[in-house]
């Protein structure tokens, strides 16, 4: 009945209804990552100078449709899931050979007009200056913030 007493309003619904499908279905594509490739995590920052995204990350199994478990580089699971909007893909090949030196203490921070870089003591003794991107976690840059607010109060 409907659609012998209004054929026009009928036809622009159908056609209002095709287009914002068409609209969903190209904004919400699932992408599908492959297991082992590394990935950031975004939106993840707490304050305001941190990076917005954290990682690289290890892809290490797909959950469901759309879901990620991740580990760290020192092989530590991550303690939640993450959806593909949620992640940046990396590189599509895992570089097993890449080395990971663990940082002792950061001694110093210095202020450039491409960001910060943190003047870092890692455990076999060797020093340089590192970006806060290229930190494996930012646990030690929160630490040693919190000790250089806490010795100036």
């Amino acid at each position: 009945m409907r659609a012998s007493l209004f054929p026009a309003v009928v036809q622009r619904t159908k056609t209002t209804a095709d287009r914002v499908s068409t609209h969903f279905d190209e904004a919400h594509t699932i992408k599908d990552l492959p297991i082992g490739s590394l990935v950031m995590v975004r939106g993840t920052a707490a304050r305001k100078l941190e990076p917005s995204n954290v990682g690289p990350f290890k892809i290490v199994a797909k959950i469901g449709i759309g879901s990620y478990a991740l580990e760290d580089h020192t092989g530590a699971p991550l303690p939640r899931k993450y959806a593909t909007s949620q992640l940046q893909l990396l590189a599509d090949t895992v570089d097993e050979n890449e080395d990971y030196v663990e940082i002792d203490a950061i001694l110093g921070h210095r202020n450039y007009r491409s960001g910060k870089r943190y003047h870092v003591r890692w455990m076999d003794g060797d020093e340089g200056w590192v970006a806060p991107e290229d930190f494996g976690s930012l646990d030690i840059i929160h630490e040693y913030w919190d000790k250089l607010n806490a010795s100036q109060n």
